[in-house]
């Protein structure tokens, strides 16, 4: 092939030279160019999620304040739960029996928690079926800090446990 017939623009010999020679280079600019464009064009914004994937974990949502309930951090007083556990004829478990006689827990104590206590919501157990489990703290006549445990059980308010928050040396107190 002749320059001289490359530079004939008749039967676009020219064209041919120019494409041949920089053709691939002229497609990848012209590619290139086309996709900023599009790129300028489009709000990739838009297309992000508003919330993260399912995949990640998300934290638990807190419990529902309902009247009479507590906040999950902190025992306040829960007076709804506590009517509601007066109203019932409360029985004593063998398990709850055998801690109050080791802790020094009388009757008396464990009914006036039941009527001024205060609910600890993340220690009770809501969930438990078919006697949600509460919580419920306040001081004794001797000013110990106590955590008595009430099951609200259709037929009755069962006390399970009863607890000494002030002292955790149980060492001889075999209930089990």
């Amino acid at each position: 092939m002749h320059l001289n017939s490359l530079l004939v623009f008749g039967k676009s010999g020219f064209m041919k030279y120019v494409f041949f020679r920089f053709g691939k280079m002229l497609l990848l600019i012209a590619t290139v160019v086309l996709m900023v464009l599009v790129w300028q064009k489009c709000d990739f914004g838009a297309m992000q999620p508003s919330s993260p994937p399912a995949t990640v974990p998300q934290p638990p949502p807190p419990p529902a304040e309902q009247p009479g309930t507590t906040n999950p951090e902190y025992p306040v007083e829960g007076k709804e739960i506590n009517r509601k556990l007066m109203g019932k004829k409360l029985v004593y478990t063998k398990h709850a029996r055998c801690r109050m006689d080791c802790r020094n827990i009388s009757e008396k104590e464990v009914g006036d928690v039941l009527k001024n206590g205060k609910v600890n919501m993340v220690k009770s157990d809501m969930e438990n079926a078919p006697c949600p489990k509460y919580a419920l703290e306040g001081r004794t006549a001797t000013k110990e800090r106590v955590r008595i445990i009430f099951a609200d059980c259709p037929d009755a308010a069962k006390v399970v446990t009863a607890i000494d928050l002030n002292n955790d040396n149980d060492r001889n107190c075999h209930c089990d």
